[in-house]
């Protein structure tokens, strides 16, 4: 029995021998005939990155320029308002940014001290002078000057007998000769090609008034029954003008129309005859709104029967105060690079030309009185009627 336990016990340990045998062999081997799949490596994208706001691009750097600004004159109306327009828009944009300083001289109607302004000027090395020359000539050599010294040159309303250029960089200008061509016709027309006139003159030596006499003789050349019989010289200022018709009436026995520049000067020839007790005959002026007041008045008295005023009328023009802003956009498109509109036609090169309203007579000047406002303005000007009233308390026009 002990021997059949025995075998028993043997045959036990044998079989589970075996089995263990088996299993570890099976472990070792390599897998049957199914290879194993090949490993997919997927590349992991980055998350997308947030698209970035494009960047606001930087404001372009305005360059600023020092500007020299000298004035003329400041003797009327005219002239006052020219130089406010131009301090008004140095304050305000497109233009208080691209300036950085101005400096300002005042030559008062004398060419010497304009020359010595102008050299002022030059030692204080602006970046451009902004002139309204007091000659046609006499300013040629220095402003010549400052252009070597590499300073911008506008000249301002006015322009040099230059047909080289050579002094200057631009020019804005209104041209008179075809405004006087125009009035001068008119009242020669007026008088039926018969006549005595009396012109009364501007500042001399200054373009417009140089221009203006010169054509007003060349028209009257046209009519042989006109005779220009003298003149007076009334600075485009009232008081002057006054006086120097006031003589002439008392000198010429026989006056039939009278050529003129302005508004001021209109109106201090209708004072003139008022206080001499002289019949009104034809003349001109331009947008002062003190003529155009009165024109209401004499138009009223004529239509009422009125013989003073039998033989008055008047055409008049606007030369616009705001060719010194003209003359100051001219100046900074030169320093920044940019073309000016010249026109090809002027006798002068590189001039702007500034249109305006042309001669206006009696059917429409009342679309131009600005009964609410002061004498002492020029109606045709971008200054609100606000300013048009500071300016003339500051000047007590």
């Amino acid at each position: 029995m002990k021997k059949v336990i025995a075998v028993l016990l043997i045959a036990v340990m044998i079989f589970a021998l075996a089995a263990c045998g088996g299993s570890s062999q099976q472990a070792a081997a390599p897998a049957a005939s199914t290879p194993a799949p090949a490993e997919t490596k997927t590349e992991e994208k980055p998350a997308a990155a947030t698209p970035a706001a494009p960047a606001t691009p930087a404001e372009p750097e305005v360059k600023q320029w020092k500007i020299g600004y000298d004035n003329y004159y400041m003797g009327n109306t005219w002239s006052k308002m020219f130089y406010e327009e131009f301090e008004k828009a140095v304050r305000e944009e497109p233009y208080a940014s691209q300036i950085s300083d101005v400096v300002y001289t005042f030559s008062d109607g004398d060419v010497t001290k304009q020359i010595n302004n102008i050299e002022d000027l030059i030692t204080q090395k602006v970046d451009a002078i902004i002139v309204t020359p007091n000659s046609t000539t006499a300013l040629i050599p220095i402003l010549t000057e400052a252009r070597e010294e590499g300073i911008v040159v506008v000249l301002n309303a006015v322009y040099n007998e230059d047909e080289s250029g050579d002094s200057y960089d631009a020019s804005a200008y209104y041209d008179n000769i075809p405004i006087a061509e125009k009035r001068a016709r008119w009242l020669f027309d007026k008088l039926g090609g018969q006549g005595k006139v009396l012109e009364v003159t501007g500042i001399p030596g200054v373009s417009a008034n140089e221009d203006s006499v010169s054509t007003h003789a060349k028209v009257a050349e046209e009519y042989p029954g006109i005779e220009i019989i003298g003149s007076v010289q009334g600075n485009w200022a009232y008081a002057d003008t006054k006086t120097g018709v006031a003589n002439a009436l008392a000198s010429y026995p026989q006056i039939d129309g009278i050529l003129c520049q302005n508004g001021e000067q209109c109106l201090a020839i209708i004072d003139a005859y008022e206080e001499a007790g002289k019949p009104l005959v034809p003349m001109m002026g331009d947008d002062y709104n003190g003529l155009l007041k009165k024109m209401v008045e004499c138009y009223a008295k004529r239509d009422a029967g009125d013989p003073m005023y039998k033989n008055f009328d008047v055409v008049f023009h606007s030369m616009p105060v705001y060719l010194s802003v003209d003359a100051l956009d001219l100046a900074l498109k030169c320093l920044n690079g940019e073309p000016c509109d010249f026109d090809p036609n002027f006798r002068y090169p590189k001039t702007f030309i500034e249109e305006s309203i042309g001669v206006v007579g009696e059917e429409a000047y009342m679309d131009y009185v600005k009964p609410d406002l002061p004498d002492g303005v020029c109606v045709v000007t971008k200054m609100t009627d606000k300013e048009l009233l500071e300016m003339v308390g500051r000047y007590q026009l």
